[in-house]
């Protein structure tokens, strides 16, 4: 609400009767309501003028006078502090150097304006002109405290215009103190709380005066602005209708039409009127309040092109900014409750036009790229909503989760480097988060399977080392850096990767395997370095694993041999299975009985050699060691099982002489057995069914009278025996 007052240098001639105060004028311009301060002190601020650059202005003196002679007046109700926070004022003063034109007189030498910023709170900005029209001097100090007291009665709560001319608050005054009059309607005024009705009162008083001016557009304006406080909005819209009528470019009159339309709940009429307004009046606030409406009607295409004309008049008016700011954002919401990404995304762009360091907006933003999947575009955002609002604990946590599922994407295209610079941002963004620990580690852990596969062993069990720092309990992992070493030669270290996996699952059948494997494989490693003791050890806790592994018992086996301990190679050879034993470990075996002089077991060993491979050399030639000790035995101990052992041998022998083709040889070697003089039974049958292989071939290649020779020598030792007969043609 402006209130205007007329020069000093118009005269009344009217005579007013006289009373004690005039009460009932004091809402003519505040709606028909008490408006007053209801605390003190009351802030004012008063801006420097160009004649006088200090703070105050030029007459600061007479606004100083003013403050203190309503304190006088208020006895004690009203205080006033200057201030040079323009922000925490309550009435802010601006000194000007011409009058208004817009209302009344050219002489106009002051304007008070209520800003009503709720219900209950207001402020008052208040405008004094340093000059009459049309005059290059300024006014006197004690015409600008006659201005002073007149205008601060209105700010302090006296709004309205005194019918005496010796009162302050006369429309024409010339007063310099508060008469008892004004006294009197400010104590009036005072003891009433803030916004106490006298719409009554006010109407009656501009119905008076309307009576006397019936044409009066200003109280036109007035009285209908008391309908429109009071609630009554036919009267008032009636009113300002004819208002307009009056005087079609008075935009306030306007305006308070739309507000009337829209109380009493005709949005189309207060439609109508804004299009009347925007012809008559096209200003930014016409058009902003207009957006307003039809965002309310729904039509939000049309708010959007009003606020964007408000801004085109005026791109900093900060109420049109806010609303489209407002309207781009709901917008934007909405866009991405539907999955409308991309016009989420522009309807931000557009209003971070408007508010370019709007963290929350830049958060949004990058909320429908990360929907997207436009996680670049996403992180770009996010980092600028940090950046600007270093609090904004959402934009932190979304730009982690980007940098997380950006990782991911890098991630499923094999970009493993990538992969795990943006984890580690999510990461250290969020470090309580499990899965952004989670994706590091089996990053780390798929770089390093390329490198394995690569056969980049070392990268391949840093990269593995990195992942256990996020997650020391993978026992996949441990077991892989295991592989590693192993791939390495680094047996040592491969060994503690596998019992670490099995400290963390015994049950770990894989590791089982690989950790007998790492010790059979170290063990043979230590064998051709010649440390067969410490061979052993590695081999015996290979079977502390797998008590029944057949390589483990070989190499355990071997290694005894070449450490000489033929009986411990024996019993580890002999845990291996008939089927799974070779000619070298039948050898091998053969020949530790040997060194333990266990000669039939030794014989039986090379037996086995030479029926699998005939012309085994080793297995012939320690047969003949033992044949040769033997007979040095016999010299010097004639016992029947020397004498036994021996024909064992030379049988033996003599199969592996008969296997070389030299059947003559074998034929002689099985006379020195059988001339041996057995009485065993066992050597018997092995004599027998040595001389029986012989006389077969002796027969294969028709030398009969050598197969016959051989199997008369079987009838001298079973004389029923049905092949030797067979031989020899008596069946």
């Amino acid at each position: 609400m402006k209130i205007i007052i007329w020069s000093l240098f118009i005269l009344s001639a009217t005579v007013w009767a006289q009373t004690d105060d005039y009460f009932d004028c004091i809402t003519v311009y505040s709606e028909g309501r008490i408006t007053r301060f209801s605390e003190t002190p009351i802030l004012v601020y008063a801006e420097p003028a160009l004649e006088s650059p200090e703070w105050g202005g030029p007459f600061l003196d007479d606004l100083k006078y003013t403050l203190n002679e309503w304190e006088i007046a208020s006895k004690g109700k009203i205080k006033f502090d200057l201030t040079k926070d323009r922000t925490k004022a309550n009435i802010r003063v601006i000194w000007s150097q011409r009058s208004l034109e817009e209302h009344g007189s050219d002489d106009t030498l002051g304007e008070t304006a209520i800003i009503r910023q709720s219900d209950t709170s207001f402020r008052v900005e208040m405008t004094l002109f340093l000059r009459s029209k049309g005059s290059n001097q300024l006014l006197t100090h004690e015409q600008m405290r006659t201005i002073c007291l007149h205008e601060f009665g209105h700010a302090i709560g006296l709004w309205g215009h005194s019918e005496n001319t010796e009162d302050v608050m006369y429309f024409e005054p010339t007063a310099q103190h508060p008469t008892a009059r004004d006294i009197n309607t400010l104590m009036k005024v005072y003891e009433l709380e803030q916004n106490y009705s006298q719409h009554e009162q006010a109407i009656a008083v501009l119905k008076s005066k309307i009576e006397k001016n019936p044409k009066s557009a200003r109280l036109q304006y007035l009285l209908g602005s008391v309908y429109l406080d009071k609630g009554d909005y036919d009267a008032a819209i009636d009113t300002f209708i004819y208002c307009l009528e009056l005087d079609l470019f008075n935009k306030e009159a306007g305006n308070k039409l739309v507000h009337a339309y829209l109380r009493s709940g005709r949005q189309e009429h207060a439609l109508q009127q804004y299009d009347k307004l925007l012809e008559t009046n096209p200003s930014v606030e016409n058009y902003n309040a207009a957006g307003v409406l039809y965002y309310k009607q729904g039509q939000v295409e049309q708010a959007l092109r009003y606020f964007e004309k408000a801004l085109q008049i005026d791109p900093r008016y900060p109420m049109a900014k806010n609303n489209l700011y407002n309207l781009y954002r709901e917008q934007g919401l909405k866009a991405l409750e539907k999955q409308d990404y991309d016009a989420a995304i522009s309807v931000y762009k557009q209003a971070l036009k408007l508010v370019s360091n709007d963290s929350m907006l830049y958060t949004l933003l990058g909320e429908a790229y990360s929907r997207k999947n436009n996680y670049r575009n996403a992180i770009e955002q996010y980092n600028k909503a940090y950046q600007f609002n270093p609090g904004n604990t959402e934009a932190q946590n979304n730009l982690a989760r980007c940098y997380n599922n950006l990782g991911v994407q890098l991630q499923n295209d094999g970009r493993w480097l990538n992969a795990i610079a943006n984890y580690k941002k999510a990461y250290e963004l969020m470090p309580e988060e499990k899965q952004f620990k989670n994706n590091l580690a089996s990053a780390h852990s798929g770089l390093a399977a390329q490198l394995f596969n690569e056969k980049n062993y070392h990268g391949a069990i840093e990269q593995w080392h990195q992942s256990l720092t996020y997650n020391s309990n993978q026992k996949e992992i441990h077991s892989n850096i295991g592989g590693a070493y192993f791939q390495l030669g680094n047996y040592p270290e491969a060994i503690k990767s596998f019992r670490t996996t099995l400290e963390l699952d015994p049950e770990y059948t894989e590791a089982q395997s690989n950790l007998v494997a790492t010790y059979q494989q170290y063990a043979q490693s230590l064998d051709k370095q010649r440390r067969y003791q410490d061979a052993i050890v590695q081999l015996q806790h290979a079977l502390e694993i797998e008590p029944d592994n057949v390589n483990t018992h070989l190499l355990l086996g071997y290694s005894y041999y070449h450490t000489r301990n033929y009986s411990d190679a024996i019993g580890e050879l002999e845990k291996i299975p008939v089927e799974f034993r070779s000619v070298d470990i039948d050898n091998i075996m053969g020949y530790s009985y040997m060194q333990l002089n266990r000669f039939p077991n030794a014989i039986a060993q090379f037996d086995k050699v030479l029926l699998q491979k005939p012309n085994d050399e080793m297995a012939y030639q320690n047969l003949k060691y033992i044949e040769s000790t033997l007979n040095e035995q016999l010299k010097k101990n004639n016992s029947s099982e020397i004498r036994d052992n021996l024909a064992l041998a030379k049988c033996s022998l003599a199969i592996g002489l008969l296997s070389r083709k030299e059947e003559i040889s074998a034929k002689a070697k099985l006379r020195e057995a059988l001339d041996l003089n057995h009485r065993e039974c066992d050597v018997k049958q092995v004599l027998v069914s040595t001389c029986l292989k012989l006389a077969e071939a002796f027969k294969n290649e028709e030398q009969q009278q050598n197969a016959k020779e051989v199997a008369q020598w079987v009838l001298e030792i079973d004389a029923e025996n049905e092949p030797a007969k067979r031989i020899l043609g008596q069946d």
